[in-house]
């Protein structure tokens, strides 16, 4: 019987940074979904991009499912923005062959699978967490999703996350902005544990600001400020892709929609108001 698994992308991250000499960035897990479908199969029938079918070779190295299945693999979400796309994709298709296989599958085990690829997030752990993005080795709760949306808006472009996280001036440029970090992440800390989502905005914007020697977006303090003056609590981005969100407690976005036309033309392209959600692997089956 065929398995149905859906996994949340994001927008971005909360909070992205380094301390301590570790890299980390707390999950955005947001209502867009990578959709996957597999079942028992005469012969091998993978109908999936490159990185979701490498992971998938590696869980059939990894994990006695054997190989005949036929995946399918639906998602919502765009690839090389900071969506999380190949980590939803890859955690999603493990998990539905895997299920399906009878066997079960702890974040962790994705993790490890996702990192076999490259640098993951980690939307598939349940909540909001804190994860060891680069090598999977530790992901900390931090807490779980308020009630909450994100107006999102591209920049247009692409980020390679592979060759963004071999950079020869990353680690510097992350260790310079680790004050700022440790605070954003003591004040989200705060806000979610209170659901405070001034607190929540505050932090994200924090990190987004912080991370302008990493990732300069010339827009970013209009952005802030049109945000602001449009209701919202801050502004999360992809620290190492092209999207980013306005925080708010209201979906509704025509208000905010007119106002970014006005203020940022094309610059910055409306992409869908979503739900702040919590991470996790969902069975729809």
């Amino acid at each position: 019987m065929a398995k149905i698994v859906r996994v949340p992308g994001s927008c971005g991250e909360l909070v992205q940074g380094r301390i301590a000499g570790q890299d980390f960035l707390v999950t955005c897990p947001i209502a867009l979904f990578s959709f996957a479908t597999a079942g028992p199969a005469d012969e091998p029938r993978l109908l999936l991009p490159y990185k979701a079918r490498a992971a998938l070779q590696e869980l059939f190295r990894r994990f006695p499912v054997g190989e005949n299945w036929e995946v399918h693999l639906h998602s919502e979400l765009l690839d090389g923005k900071g969506m999380a796309s190949s980590s939803a994709d890859i955690a999603a298709v493990c998990a539905a062959v895997a299920r399906a296989a009878g066997i079960s599958l702890a974040p962790s085990d994705l993790a490890e699978l996702a990192l076999a690829v490259e640098p993951s997030d980690a939307t598939f752990y349940p909540g909001i967490v804190r994860f060891d993005y680069l090598h999977g080795r530790w992901a900390e709760p931090v807490g779980t999703a308020p009630r909450a949306y994100l107006h999102m808006y591209d920049a247009g472009g692409t980020v390679d996350t592979v060759q963004f996280n071999a950079r020869a001036d990353l680690v510097a440029k992350r260790n310079e902005e680790e004050p700022v970090v440790r605070e954003a992440l003591a004040l989200l800390r705060e806000g979610l544990a209170t659901g405070n989502l001034h607190k929540i905005g505050a932090a994200a914007t924090a990190s987004a600001r912080a991370n302008q020697a990493v990732l300069p977006r010339p827009y970013l303090e209009d952005l802030i400020r049109v945000g602001t003056e449009s209701g919202g609590t801050g502004i999360v981005i992809a620290h190492s892709g092209t999207v980013c969100g306005i925080l708010a407690e209201s979906p509704d976005s025509e208000a905010v929609q007119a106002r970014m036309a006005k203020e940022f033309g094309v610059t910055l392209t409306y992409l869908d108001s979503v739900r702040l959600c919590d991470g996790g692997v969902y069975w729809d089956d």
